[in-house]
């Protein structure tokens, strides 16, 4: 019987690989505009969110 695979940290699939290449080639003005819709798509999230989720969201980090 095979040994178990185990994890490894260190691999990145092909699509993480593709977002990284993506984000090395974008220009500044390009990354900011990424940031900023990332940040109104986590402010709403955040906003819809219950107090519990919240709570268990804050513990987790």
């Amino acid at each position: 019987m095979p040994c178990k695979r185990k994890s490894n940290l260190a691999r990145s699939s092909c699509i993480a690989r593709a977002m990284k290449v993506t984000r090395k080639l974008e220009s500044y003005v390009q990354a900011e505009a990424r940031k900023r819709d990332q940040a109104e798509r986590q402010a709403e999230f955040r906003a819809t969110e219950t107090p519990e989720h919240s709570q268990a969201r804050r513990t987790k980090d």
